[in-house]
Protein backbone atom coordinates (compact mmCIF):
# COMPACT_ATOMS: atom_id res chain seq x y z
CA UNK A 1 0.00 0.00 0.00
CA UNK A 2 1.33 3.32 -0.97
CA UNK A 3 1.35 6.45 1.38
CA UNK A 4 -0.89 9.63 -0.31
CA UNK A 5 1.42 13.12 -0.25
CA UNK A 6 0.05 16.00 -0.25
CA UNK A 7 2.01 18.89 -1.84
CA UNK A 8 2.84 22.31 -0.20
CA UNK A 9 4.47 24.33 -2.82
CA UNK A 10 6.32 23.46 -5.63
CA UNK A 11 9.09 21.86 -3.59
CA UNK A 12 7.57 20.87 -0.37
CA UNK A 13 6.01 17.08 -0.01
CA UNK A 14 4.19 15.29 2.85
CA UNK A 15 3.82 11.89 2.86
CA UNK A 16 1.25 10.21 5.80
CA UNK A 17 -0.18 13.12 7.20
CA UNK A 18 -3.56 11.97 5.22
CA UNK A 19 -3.61 9.98 8.60
CA UNK A 20 -4.13 12.64 11.13
CA UNK A 21 -6.85 14.79 11.81
CA UNK A 22 -8.02 17.96 9.54
CA UNK A 23 -7.34 20.82 12.50
CA UNK A 24 -3.48 18.05 13.33
CA UNK A 25 -2.65 19.02 9.85
CA UNK A 26 -2.98 22.22 9.20
CA UNK A 27 -1.42 23.42 12.39
CA UNK A 28 1.50 21.03 11.01
CA UNK A 29 1.14 23.24 7.57
CA UNK A 30 1.67 26.26 9.16
CA UNK A 31 4.65 24.56 11.39
CA UNK A 32 6.50 23.01 8.09
CA UNK A 33 5.49 26.12 5.74
CA UNK A 34 7.09 28.07 8.82
CA UNK A 35 10.00 26.34 9.15
CA UNK A 36 11.00 26.15 5.17
CA UNK A 37 10.64 29.87 5.09
CA UNK A 38 13.23 29.57 7.67
CA UNK A 39 15.45 27.30 6.05
CA UNK A 40 15.32 29.26 2.73
CA UNK A 41 16.70 32.53 4.55
CA UNK A 42 20.31 29.74 5.24
CA UNK A 43 19.81 27.81 1.66
CA UNK A 44 18.38 27.49 -1.38
CA UNK A 45 16.80 23.90 -1.14
CA UNK A 46 15.33 21.49 -4.57
CA UNK A 47 12.96 19.64 -2.43
CA UNK A 48 11.75 19.31 1.18
CA UNK A 49 9.94 15.55 1.94
CA UNK A 50 8.54 14.91 5.54
CA UNK A 51 7.09 11.58 5.98
CA UNK A 52 4.90 10.38 9.49
CA UNK A 53 4.58 7.18 10.49
CA UNK A 54 2.51 6.28 13.68
CA UNK A 55 3.59 4.41 15.99
CA UNK A 56 -0.01 2.78 18.18
CA UNK A 57 1.52 0.87 21.60
CA UNK A 58 -0.60 2.64 24.89
CA UNK A 59 -0.15 6.03 23.08
CA UNK A 60 0.43 7.00 19.37
CA UNK A 61 4.14 8.31 19.27
CA UNK A 62 4.75 9.45 15.88
CA UNK A 63 7.87 9.36 14.09
CA UNK A 64 9.02 12.15 11.24
CA UNK A 65 11.54 11.36 8.93
CA UNK A 66 13.01 14.86 6.73
CA UNK A 67 14.80 14.80 3.97
CA UNK A 68 16.28 18.23 2.35
CA UNK A 69 18.03 18.16 -0.71
CA UNK A 70 19.66 21.46 -2.54
CA UNK A 71 22.89 22.69 -3.85
CA UNK A 72 24.36 18.91 -4.14
CA UNK A 73 23.91 18.50 -0.57
CA UNK A 74 21.74 16.43 1.41
CA UNK A 75 20.08 16.63 5.22
CA UNK A 76 17.99 13.84 6.87
CA UNK A 77 16.57 13.87 10.20
CA UNK A 78 14.71 11.45 11.96
CA UNK A 79 12.76 12.24 15.34
CA UNK A 80 9.96 10.73 17.69
CA UNK A 81 8.08 11.90 20.11
CA UNK A 82 4.25 11.51 21.12
CA UNK A 83 3.32 14.78 20.16
CA UNK A 84 3.13 15.53 16.81
CA UNK A 85 4.23 19.09 16.96
CA UNK A 86 7.32 18.76 19.49
CA UNK A 87 8.39 15.88 16.88
CA UNK A 88 8.09 18.58 13.89
CA UNK A 89 10.17 21.06 15.63
CA UNK A 90 13.43 18.47 17.16
CA UNK A 91 13.64 16.92 13.09
CA UNK A 92 13.89 20.59 11.95
CA UNK A 93 16.49 21.78 15.05
CA UNK A 94 18.52 18.77 14.01
CA UNK A 95 17.96 20.05 10.31
CA UNK A 96 19.23 23.51 11.30
CA UNK A 97 22.08 21.91 13.00
CA UNK A 98 23.26 19.94 10.10
CA UNK A 99 23.47 22.80 7.40
CA UNK A 100 24.73 25.02 9.86
CA UNK A 101 27.46 22.40 10.58
CA UNK A 102 28.12 21.95 7.17
CA UNK A 103 28.84 25.76 6.26
CA UNK A 104 31.60 25.34 8.81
Amino acid sequence: MSEESINLGLNIQLVGFNNIDKMELSAAKKIIGSMANKIKEKIEFEELKIRLKTQKSINVIYQIDINLNGKGKSFNAISEDRNLFIGLNEGFKRIFNEIEHNKK
